[in-house]
């Protein structure tokens, strides 16, 4: 039985030790949103840690954005394999400020500078010929040194939480749901913020 009482930091805490394991999903996460059509997309993206928040950056551009904007809410998936815990989280969004979005991208590797700006001009998801991606993410292309005008990031607030540990011999589930905001009544502790309870698995 897990005894943190804040769900957020016990994410952290896990990240952190699956970090240590040199557990390759330990950055990831998988958002879930819905398309124009209705149907249900899902994408592999680094999950950042922006001022102690979840945050996602991308392009606005790219599908994803339409997608997520279309809605107040959405789901994040992350499983690291390494100490076998899966969160699912339902969190709404807001967009970060686009300065700090800027400063944040001059950390982002070489190709991801490089297909920021190639969506300036060729849409994320668009056909494109190998040869021509190739080229244009190439060593011999030139790394910018500022973001374009379309990157962006959203920072991600959880409504509600949920861990599933499988390496304690029955399959643990536990949710968090977020509560009222809190009131000079009730202060704004882990208990107050957070509503507990074990799930069938």
């Amino acid at each position: 039985m897990t005894e943190h009482k804040d769900p957020i930091a016990l994410l952290a805490a896990d990240r952190i030790s699956a970090r240590e394991l040199n557990d390759g999903w330990a950055a990831l996460c998988t958002l879930g949103t819905v398309n124009a059509q209705g149907d249900a997309e899902q994408r592999t993206l680094v999950l950042r840690e922006v001022e102690s928040r979840l945050a996602l950056f991308f392009s606005a551009r790219a599908p994803k954005w339409q997608e997520l904007k279309a809605r107040p809410t959405c789901s994040v998936q992350l499983y690291l394999p390494s100490i076998q815990v899966q969160y699912r989280l339902r969190a709404g969004w807001e967009k970060i400020a686009s300065e700090l979005v800027q400063s944040s991208w001059t950390l982002r590797p070489d190709t991801p500078k490089k297909l920021d700006w190639l969506y300036e001009h060729q849409p994320q998801s668009s056909v494109i010929a190998r040869a021509e991606l190739l080229e244009q993410l190439g060593e011999t292309q030139p790394v910018p040194d500022h973001a374009p005008a379309a990157a962006m990031g959203v920072y991600l607030n959880p409504l509600s939480i949920e861990r599933l540990q499988l390496n304690t011999g029955v399959h643990e589930r536990e949710r968090w749901t977020l509560r009222a905001a809190s009131t000079p009544d009730t202060p704004d502790t882990p208990d107050s913020r957070w509503h507990h309870e074990h799930l069938v698995p």
